[in-house]
């Protein structure tokens, strides 16, 4: 198994969400990490705790929680 490594510069810390957008609509979507998608960016936990958007933008939170609840 591959063990993906957060995008941010500066951190080594094991990436465990996803991190897409979309300019045309404004949204920026968090998810669980999928190993098969090289083009979303990879974050650690703290980095995708922390994300913010821009103002105007929607962020969209589809991780789910270990229980299988969403997280959003």
């Amino acid at each position: 198994m591959v063990m993906w490594r957060c995008n941010r510069p500066d951190c080594s810390r094991p990436a465990s969400a996803s991190l897409s957008y979309r300019y045309d609509d404004s949204s920026v979507w968090v998810g669980d990490l999928t190993a098969d998608d090289e083009s979303q960016h990879r974050l650690c936990a703290p980095h995708a705790e922390r994300l913010r958007v821009p103002l105007g933008w929607e962020l969209i939170d589809l991780r789910m929680a270990p229980d299988g609840v969403a997280v959003a």
